[in-house]
């Protein structure tokens, strides 16, 4: 966690603050995005500046969330496996075999699918304004072409979470054929038919264009500044 001490000092230094929508933020607007949930209720401790859980393929593992198992009630929390079966080895067969606690579960192993459940992003709204999945997971594709959008999306608005899928790209490798080669008809659809609140692309410019065509851009109204502010600066926390 010494790094996400490091990282949030760095960002207040610099005058890096305030929480979604607030004059501090919109003075430099920023999201904090990370794919390990611990260590974003870590730094909310330290920073009140807006976190978006990235999520990555929701059959990949989670990076921090594995190996928890609960000694009367105290959660104890290990990445390694072999540490796990050490400890329950330790506490559950100590001397003269005495139980020492009562063991209440044990969870190894658990996928991002796991940890998109309405009851963890219930849990987990209460760090972060938003989540950011991997795009794919919200609209599988099937040879290149896109499917029908799975429920991530309604499920985490109905949670008043944003949504901030990942990564925009303009190389055509990149782009499903129902947009015919064209990024901005990929913006259009993420944003107007998905329905999401932000995007995070590789291509800043042409996400720019398509804001300036699609919402004209004016300092006086905060609802403007505030769809300008999605595809601002975003900040990286690293785990």
């Amino acid at each position: 966690m010494e790094r996400s001490y490091k990282f949030a000092e760095t960002l207040l230094k610099y005058g890096y603050k305030g929480e979604y929508m607030s004059e501090d933020w919109l003075r430099q607007p920023l999201f904090i995005q990370c794919f390990a949930p611990t260590s974003l209720i870590y730094i909310s401790e330290m920073t009140n500046s807006p976190k978006v859980f990235l999520i990555d393929d929701t059959a990949v593992y989670t990076q921090d969330t594995n190996q928890v198992f609960l000694i009367d009630d105290t959660a104890v929390y290990t990445q390694d496996t072999n540490q796990v079966l050490s400890a329950l080895t330790f506490f559950l067969f100590p001397i003269m075999w005495t139980p020492l606690f009562s063991l209440k579960s044990v969870c190894i192993l658990q996928s991002y699918d796991e940890i998109t459940s309405d009851g963890y992003l219930a849990f987990i709204r209460k760090y972060v304004i938003g989540i950011g999945p991997w795009k794919d997971s919200v609209v599988p594709p099937k040879d290149n072409y896109l499917g029908p959008p799975t429920d991530l999306v309604a499920r985490a608005h109905a949670l008043n979470l944003q949504v901030h899928p990942y990564t925009f790209r303009n190389e055509n490798k990149y782009l499903h054929f129902n947009f015919h080669r064209d990024p901005y008809v990929e913006y259009e659809y993420w944003l107007k038919e998905v329905g999401v609140d932000g995007l995070f692309t590789d291509f800043p410019g042409s996400l720019r264009n398509y804001q300036e065509c699609r919402m004209p851009y004016t300092y006086t109204k905060k609802e403007n500044i505030h769809k300008h502010a999605e595809g601002q600066r975003m900040a990286d926390l690293g785990t």
